[in-house]
């Protein structure tokens, strides 16, 4: 991959037109570095998992460990790591409380590490006390962002978008302390209803939604594309919070019709939503690197969830090999690869902007670049690995699930090395100029 230009003192570490307030910390790249790690753990975690996968089993505690180190350990990782390098260039609003957000960081990898652990082995207790931690850090980690929504001097769509996938959010956590009240017999709910709740409001409410406001900036940057029409990105929003309120109104109360119209609101939301993309691809003006490869095939993936969720409504079906491959594709093949795609792209540029507060040469900084053919590579192992599952899953064969994970989890270590050390450079940096600057 080329390496990302030195930046400025006065640039901003994602490439936005008219930014006046920048972020010179160490805390975006410790996220970013966190979600790298948990992304090897899942990829490895999918070959372990491959029989229960080719055969439909999502209820498996090993689904569910390695599901949620995907989730929680990357994909949130990254939006929280994103969101605080993010807000304040795009929003004008500088983070005010560096402690509270580096007690968010410690406790919400915390809480993941607890969660993970304790759904593998399936121990209740350790679930609950992963719960309580997570929740705890994702408040901690939340304290500087979402207020910054209504501080806004600028882009408040992209605020209103960060708020509807924070809500989202707290309703997943809702959701799963419910699950875990019944696991002790506290009370009774239903698994499968709240599963299916709970899986679409992590999926479109929190992750969606976010690289929704996130990428509506971003990606034309990346690109150099020209933005999306306006209005586009609140048709989304509306669309799909409308969606998710009656699906997950519809689920919970066991009201099919209802389930339907959700559904369909929904799949019209993700529709929007790819519109936007591809508009970005089809109007760009620079070259694709691998960390637009991997963003195009995430948004590839996208469209394949789209497909998969349509085809599960008109069969009405609710779970089984189908259902498990719509969840991959949409977790890991969406989710995960989007958030590897902007890590790769945005890490050099976060560690070249610390190395400038510290006036250190910026090359130090980005000089951490694997070849261009080694990072194609891995979008290639990636893009097999997450056909093969995907494929397998809805066939049902077990050794090309498990064949085609291993292929995924070499893609996944292929892409890791600029990622690791692009962080590895920003901390050392970070730690050798005396600590990140007041900034």
């Amino acid at each position: 991959m080329t390496p990302s230009p030195p930046l400025r003192r006065t640039g901003s570490p994602l490439p936005q037109a008219g930014q006046d307030v920048e972020t010179a910390h160490v805390l975006p790249l410790a996220f970013f570095g966190a979600g790298q790690l948990w992304f090897l753990i899942g990829a490895l975690g999918l070959v372990v998992i491959a029989p229960d996968l080719a055969a439909g089993q999502l209820s498996s505690p090993r689904v569910f460990a390695v599901t949620h180190a995907f989730t929680l350990g990357m994909v949130a990782s990254v939006i929280f790591g994103a969101s605080h390098q993010f807000v304040p260039a795009v929003m004008g609003v500088p983070i005010r409380r560096w402690w509270v957000a580096i007690l968010g960081f410690l406790t919400f990898e915390a809480g993941v590490v607890t969660l993970v652990a304790s759904l593998w082995r399936w121990n209740l207790a350790g679930q609950a006390v992963g719960w309580t931690v997570l929740l705890c850090g994702v408040g901690f980690a939340s304290w500087n962002t979402l207020p910054a929504r209504r501080k806004a001097k600028r882009n408040r769509d992209v605020g209103n978008s960060l708020s509807l996938g924070h809500s989202a959010l707290g309703l997943v956590l809702l959701l799963a302390g419910a699950r875990i009240g019944a696991g002790f017999g506290w009370w009774s709910v239903g698994r499968d209803t709240l599963l299916a709740a709970h899986f679409h409001l992590g999926v479109l409410g929190f992750g969606s939604l976010t690289i929704a406001g996130v990428g509506s900036r971003m990606l034309p940057a990346f690109l150099q594309a020209a933005s999306a029409p306006e209005g586009s990105l609140t048709r989304f929003q509306r669309w799909a919070s409308s969606g998710l309120i009656l699906y997950v109104t519809g689920v919970l109360l066991q009201w099919r019709p209802l389930t339907t119209l959700g559904s369909i609101v929904m799949a019209l939301a993700v529709g929007i939503h790819l519109r936007m993309m591809l508009g970005h691809f089809r109007t760009r003006r620079s070259a694709l690197d691998a960390s637009l490869g991997t963003i195009l095939l995430a948004v590839s993936s996208y469209g394949v969830t789209l497909v998969l969720g349509l085809v599960l409504l008109g069969t009405q079906v609710t779970g089984g090999r189908i259902w498990a491959a719509y969840a991959f594709f949409a977790i890991v093949g969406w989710l995960c690869l989007m958030a590897l795609g902007v890590m790769t792209r945005v890490v050099p540029r976060v560690a070249t902007l610390l190395a400038a507060a510290h006036g250190a040469r910026p090359k130090a900084a980005t000089a951490v670049w694997s070849p261009s053919r080694w990072q194609w590579s891995s979008v290639v192992a990636l893009a097999v690995g997450i056909l093969g599952v995907g494929g397998g899953m809805v066939l049902g064969d077990a050794s090309l699930v498990w064949g085609s994970a291993l292929v995924f989890a070499a893609g996944a270590f292929l892409a890791a090395p600029p990622v690791l050390r692009g962080v590895s450079t920003g901390v050392a940096t970070n730690f050798e100029g005396g600590g990140t600057p007041g900034r």
